[in-house]
């Protein structure tokens, strides 16, 4: 019996080729997939922190607003306060 040489024959270089060919693919779906898959998150999560950043400063404003109110009629109060002792040491 005489044995099959491949090593040399063009059946051996189509076989090594397809299978380069092959682990390129699937390393290119895998990294691809992977990628994709980091690229949606990143581009959701974008998203989702840019729609609560307006609300947040419309909130952040709002409370702003609120203190300052409340430090002017505090101020107020405080001024009136003094006036009043002022007068009462005349």
């Amino acid at each position: 019996m005489k044995k099959l040489e491949v090593r040399n024959s063009p059946l051996d270089h189509i076989a090594s080729l397809t299978l380069k060919l092959a682990t390129c693919i699937k390393g290119a779906c895998v990294a691809g997939g992977a990628s994709a898959t980091v690229l949606g998150l990143g581009f959701g999560a974008d998203k989702l922190l840019e729609e609560d950043l307006k609300d947040f400063k419309k909130e952040f404003i709002n409370e702003l607003q609120k203190e300052k109110n409340m430090k002017d009629i505090q101020q107020s109060k405080i001024l009136a306060e003094l006036k009043k002792i002022k007068r009462d040491w005349r």
